[in-house]
């Protein structure tokens, strides 16, 4: 029987994510026939589950601890002085690859443009970033040479002829080893005390562990090790391990779920100089495996992580789908009782925990009564004492009667958290949306998978993952209601502020907004807010709902948002750009081109919705009315997320991962 080894070096406890990922994961292996090991920190707390046959308690270092070592780990000497070449080396090559070489050679080797794509995308002065002719041939170049260097590496002429150069270029650099060795020898003796080569202490923890774990559990051929969470000094471990125990027939497996780039697409080309102590492991462990065969797999969950990491081009990198529980079903909402509004999750400033209080309070003075709503907020901190927006929020909470507001202390056995999930009616995710752009969010998932409707931040990775969903919404809308007027803005430099007269014909103003553009631009967000003549004061209630940002994905080359206003008979529309490397511009700005936009004022039913499945929103400033928005439409949000829910678990189930992770595997 094949093993499926699953190492979590972070569960210390019997409870929590980290424990109920590995088991759905796990549980899904010991239904295709592996058996399975689960690997964990040696403190952990004793784990039984019929999903589990071996529980081994082994590893020292938990991932934060591992992660946090990259920076306090300081080796000194001769071993400093050459890690200091390597890594200036490595500096060197991330400063070519964020190059405009560096780009061009990217989007051919990894997005596989043709140089007449390259050309049309960055040869104009109509893009965010243009490269001279110039660069963009002697980039494309550098790329035709490198896989002409590959094809003729098959040669048996090439290959004896390399092997006869590397033997002479290894010993010459034998006895060039040895004359250093004596003239650094007294140097070494006084100062260095033994520390001539000392692998970073993490590491070789780590190397250890791996090592102690396969013997124990007497891994052979074919036998499949998961790493779900690993950093930089995780994968060197491994590498450390492959080459002393010689498993070169062990299949292994690891997911990266944290973003190496912050910001968005416009800025991670800039970034890559700073990603050298990434680009520095990785190829180090490329290095040390090289000869040993080892079969290395790696993944991200989410198309934006993998993105990142295949700009620093040294693995191939692939996205996996999350392991999301089978039994997560949203109880349906009775039309008696009040409806359940839970944020789920460790405390945390920047999951939105603070934001949760003054929602309460605002939803309150909207008149939304005990009897229409309830909160249940998971409150327990993810360090000790917790953060100090979300410390202050929790008290402000705790102080709310216990009929209207429960705070629940995790972390939760498997079954408690899916019945959590399951009794929400709305699920927060109120994330910051900088730090959740490519990184997964598993309550998001799970809320699309249980049914649930969901508020979460725009500009995010949940936001991402349901663009075109909203998107074809939008153009549906477009193509099948009334139109009442249409305005097209050709030259935006002069319209980044525009005054429509609307008629309404119901209780609000419907406008549809297309924004056209050129190519398409990931990682851009137009916004649009708006001032009625009169002013008004925007208050929630249950009777209107407005925001007062709007925000557009300029993914694609037609995009589209749906603003609800309330009726009046003149607005102001203000429009800005969100360039994604921390600007934001005005369109008249010259750096803006190509960008049109038509306004449609359109004849609709005041009770659609401004979103499929849940609402997105922008500013602090519109989470209430994003509550609200899905409070008040709540049967359209509840019947649309239930459309949603069909296509996301047929690819984000633990029975799909675990059938990718072992193609291959006889």
């Amino acid at each position: 029987m094949k093993r499926f080894i699953l190492i979590d070096q972070s569960i210390k406890d019997s409870g929590g994510h980290h424990l109920e990922y590995a088991l759905r994961v796990l549980k899904a292996a010991k239904k295709k026939g592996f058996k399975t090991i689960l690997g964990v920190h040696k403190d952990c707390e004793d784990i039984s589950s019929e999903h589990i046959d071996v529980v081994e308690k082994g590893f020292t270092h938990t991932f934060w601890e591992n992660l946090q070592s990259e920076y306090t780990i300081l080796t000194s000497g001769i071993h400093k002085f050459i890690k200091g070449i390597i890594a200036t080396k490595n500096q060197l090559l991330c400063g070519l690859m964020g190059s405009s070489l560096g780009s061009t050679y990217y989007m051919a080797s990894v997005e596989g443009l043709s140089l007449l794509d390259i050309l049309e995308r960055y040869g104009t002065i109509t893009t965010d970033r243009r490269i001279s002719a110039g660069k963009i041939f002697f980039g494309y170049t550098l790329f035709k040479l490198s896989r002409f260097r590959e094809k003729l590496s098959t040669s048996v002429i090439l290959v004896i002829s390399r092997r006869i150069v590397q033997l002479v270029l290894v010993s010459m650099g034998a006895v060039v080893g040895v004359l250093c060795s004596l003239i650094l020898l007294p140097y070494i003796l006084v100062r260095q005390r033994g520390s001539l080569v000392r692998s970073d202490s993490y590491a070789k923890q780590f190397a250890m562990d791996i090592q102690r774990l396969l013997v124990r559990a007497n891994a052979e051929s074919g036998d499949l090790v998961f790493i779900p969470t690993l950093g930089n000094i995780e994968l060197v471990g491994v590498a450390l391990a492959v080459r002393k125990l010689q498993m070169e027939s062990l299949s292994w497996h690891f997911l990266f779920r944290r973003n190496i780039f912050h910001g968005r697409e416009p800025s991670y080309q800039d970034q890559i100089n700073s990603q050298f102590k990434t680009l520095q492991a990785f190829l180090l462990c490329k290095s040390m495996v090289y000869k040993e065969k080892a079969i290395f797999n790696f993944y991200t969950d989410t198309n934006a992580l993998t993105d990142q990491y295949k700009r620093l081009g040294v693995f191939r990198f692939t996205t996996l789908p999350i392991p999301l529980d089978g039994s997560l079903n949203r109880l349906k909402q009775s039309d008696k009782k009040p409806i359940n509004i839970s944020y789920i999750g460790d405390a945390r400033d920047e999951k939105g925990y603070p934001l949760l209080a003054r929602m309460v309070d605002d939803l309150r003075a909207a008149g939304f009564s005990r009897e229409s709503v309830h909160y249940t907020f998971q409150s327990n901190f993810n360090v000790p004492d917790g953060e100090l927006g979300s410390r202050i929020a929790k008290a402000e909470l705790a102080a709310e009667p216990n009929a209207l507001v429960d705070l629940l202390e995790g972390p939760f056995e498997s079954q408690e958290y899916t019945n959590l999930v399951n009794q929400a009616d709305i699920l927060l995710i109120p994330y910051n949306a900088s730090n959740y752009y490519a990184r997964s969010s598993g309550i998001f998932a799970e809320a699309i998978v249980a049914g649930t409707p969901f508020v979460a931040t725009d500009k995010s990775w949940m936001s991402q993952e349901l663009f075109e969903v909203n998107q074809r919404y939008y153009r549906d809308l477009l193509k099948t209601q009334p139109k009442l007027q249409s305005v097209t803005l050709e030259n935006l430099q002069a319209h980044s502020r525009f005054v429509i007269h609307t008629h309404p014909r119901s209780d609000v103003v419907w406008l549809l907004v297309k924004i056209s553009q050129l190519t398409a631009r990931p990682g851009v967000y137009a916004h649009i807010r708006w001032k009625s003549s009169p002013e008004i004061v925007l208050v929630a209630s249950e009777e209107a709902v407005f925001f007062r940002q709007f925000t557009v994905d300029l993914r694609s080359e037609n995009s589209y948002a749906l603003l609800r206003l309330p009726k009046k008979e003149r607005f102001l529309l203000e429009f800005d750009l969100d360039d994604g490397r921390g600007n934001v511009m005005s369109l008249c700005d010259t750096t803006v081109y190509g960008i049109s936009v038509q306004v449609h004022e359109m004849d609709i039913d005041s009770t659609v919705p401004l979103f499929k499945g849940g609402t997105f929103y922008c500013i602090n400033e519109d989470f209430l009315a994003a509550v609200a928005e899905v409070v008040t439409r709540y049967a359209v949000y509840s019947r649309d997320i239930e459309e949603i829910t069909t296509q996301w678990k047929g690819f984000h189930s633990s029975d799909v991962l675990v059938n990718r992770l072992s193609e291959g595997i006889q």
